[in-house]
């Protein structure tokens, strides 16, 4: 049986799996036929972020509240920092039950093997000797394949401690992580949860129909608007296609979408719909002094900063895809995920 691993980044970026549309991903690849498993040490991560996350945004909160009470009088916050804590991990384990989700459990590794490796410089540790966590899900999914079986895929973001080579959606395990395989297998390696849908999941489905121009009868634009006005504002990047200036840049203002496309895909009774369109955006990053003043002093704003770089902002287009669900039954759009088509980004493995 192929099997689909997930690291712990995945769960996070897909906002705990709490929204319709992240768990229409789970449940289309139990669909299509493969395994999921997750290490327990991903889940006691999982756990463990969620719980520091409630915490902090529960200070801001209390900050923010605070203040607006210098001016209205608000009702106190049912908000409960165990109650709220306990319903998450009880939906968590809920959800994973109710999908069939393989609980791979902590592997069979001597706290002599950590301290040894975090000194041996080799993946997934890091140079300061950080990686026991990552060391821990390594070896779980290790313990965990069955050589007869495959594609073998692990979903992570956590590149820089995983990875030999990358592209945007996939890279290469790393050449130091190869030996502790069993003879003859490979692990293919995903960025992300869409690429791995299109390219092996959505294939895999009897019957599913490839991406066809969209009968769904909603604003796509109205939709699409929303989706770019939570996350592109303040969102950072490597860098953008077009850019002359890369390394921490952000974008400060957005435009509304424009020349979008939009497909679907029907999965069982649901759609899988895909809005590809640009947005014209305002960047801010910082540029050499001496590329800035030879270059781009009059097509690009800039104020001095220090000794060797101006801060600069510049507009560009940002040319991007929104992948959402759509529910005939309750005639509504979710789970959408928003990814920059031209961004750029630092590949330190090339």
């Amino acid at each position: 049986m192929p099997t689909i691993f997930l690291d712990t980044n995945v769960f996070i970026d897909a906002g705990y799996f709490r929204a319709a549309g992240a768990q229409a991903f789970l449940r289309t690849c139990k669909f299509a036929g493969f395994d999921l498993a997750v290490p327990e040490v991903v889940l006691d991560e999982v756990r463990g972020n969620f719980k520091q996350g409630l915490s902090t945004a529960l200070v801001s909160l209390t900050k923010a509240e605070r203040q607006v009470a210098r001016f209205v009088i608000l009702e106190s916050s049912e908000i409960s920092f165990d109650e709220d804590t306990e319903n998450f991990n009880a939906r968590l384990e809920e959800l994973l039950e109710d999908i069939g989700v393989d609980i791979l459990p902590y592997p069979n590794t001597t706290t002599r093997e950590l301290v040894i490796g975090g000194y041996s410089n080799n993946k997934p540790f890091k140079e300061s000797g950080e990686g026991h966590k990552d060391y821990l899900i390594w070896k779980s999914i290790v313990e965990a394949i069955n050589p007869a079986d495959g594609p073998h895929i692990f979903v992570t973001s956590n590149t820089s401690d995983f990875a030999q080579e990358k592209t945007k959606e996939t890279f290469v395990m790393h050449g130091e992580l190869l030996p502790d395989l069993p003879t003859g297998v490979s692990i293919l390696g995903f960025t992300g949860r869409q690429s791995l849908l299109e390219s092996h999941v959505l294939p895999r489905l009897d019957g599913w129909k490839p991406w066809s121009e969209s009968k769904v009868d909603l604003d796509m634009g109205s939709f699409a608007e929303k989706v770019i006005g939570k996350e592109l504002p303040y969102k950072t990047m490597y860098g953008l296609e077009g850019l002359p200036f890369s390394n921490e840049v952000t974008i400060t203002m957005y435009g509304n979408p424009e020349d979008l496309a939009v497909h679907y895909a029907l999965i069982g009774d649901q759609y899988m719909v895909r809005i590809r369109g640009n947005s014209e955006c305002l960047f801010d990053g910082y540029m050499d002094k001496w590329e800035y003043f030879s270059e781009h002093s009059e097509t690009i704003s800039g104020s001095d900063w220090n000794d060797h770089v101006v801060s600069v902002e510049t507009e560009a287009i940002v040319e991007f895809e929104i992948m959402a669900t759509y529910d005939p039954a309750s005639g509504e759009l979710g789970g959408a995920t928003l990814k920059v088509l031209n961004e750029i980004e630092d590949d330190i493995y090339q």
